[in-house]
């Protein structure tokens, strides 16, 4: 758009062991960068994507990359009672979400 920034890519689903970055703002350290793996992969409602980079509290919300550096993820919590207890919702249940108020809106 006008501000010259790119789009961030959308990616496919991964992998278990596959390696992510997380950007938050922990505690309103904004842009705050974090590695790690897709730990596991479970079904509660929607597939979530249990991960390894660390989010603490005010990282909800923020971006989950892939190694290429598309985005495959919302990150939305953490556990504190484990280490590198870290959740994200992959992608693709925001889109079809975005699409259907897309809809609505037009």
């Amino acid at each position: 758009a006008s501000n010259g920034l790119k789009k961030v890519k959308i990616g496919k689903k991964v992998n278990s062991g596959s390696n992510v970055t997380a950007i938050g703002s922990p505690l309103g350290l904004k842009n705050t960068i974090s590695t790690g793996i897709i730990s596991a992969m479970f079904q509660d409602n929607i597939e979530v994507y249990q991960h390894t980079a660390p989010i603490s509290p005010g990282s909800s919300g923020g971006a989950l990359f892939d190694k290429n550096g598309n985005l495959i993820g919302i990150t939305y919590a953490s556990l504190t009672e484990g280490q590198n207890l870290s959740f994200a919702i992959p992608i693709e249940y925001y889109e079809k979400e975005y699409n259907k108020v897309k809809k609505i809106i037009q």
